[in-house]
């Protein structure tokens, strides 16, 4: 089953990098946002997590691919979440990391990436991880610490 999760999220990473030529949202506060998608996921919410992703990277037409990649936690109940990273870059990239745990499933990690630009935020990537071994995975974080 995870390997299928992680098949399923390659898939969806294809598709956000020619997402980025379409008109993505600006978003007005990245912790505001992060957290609200990260609420919806806790709730197995996935249709509206993906919706409101999809808008914000500026490909609706991707919604129904990572809601397909949502719903593997569909069935699942959520147990415990936080936010565990955050990290501005000088107000011009930020990163923020939520971690999950979901009984019968395992230990996941949400990332979010937003980049500024002269009109505001903009989500450049929306990524997620299973891993039990490390306190995080090797390629969760980006930049220096």
């Amino acid at each position: 089953m995870r390997i299928r999760l992680i098949s399923v999220l390659a898939v969806f990473l294809c598709l956000i990098g020619p997402a980025l030529a379409a008109e993505p949202s600006r978003i007005d506060d990245p912790d505001r946002f992060s957290s609200q998608i990260f609420k919806l996921i806790s709730q197995i919410k996935s249709h509206d997590a993906a919706t409101q992703l999809a808008k914000a990277i500026g490909s609706p037409e991707q919604s129904a691919e990572l809601e397909k990649s949502l719903k593997e936690f569909e069935g699942k109940k959520f147990d415990f979440g936080k936010k565990v990273y955050d990290k501005d870059y000088q107000g011009a990239l930020r990163q923020i990391v939520y971690y999950a745990y979901f009984e019968n499933f395992g230990f996941l990690y949400f990332r979010f990436t937003f980049k500024m630009t002269s009109k505001g935020w903009y989500l450049a990537n929306f990524f997620f991880k299973e891993s039990s071994q490390e306190l995080f995975p090797k390629d969760l974080i980006e930049g220096p610490m």
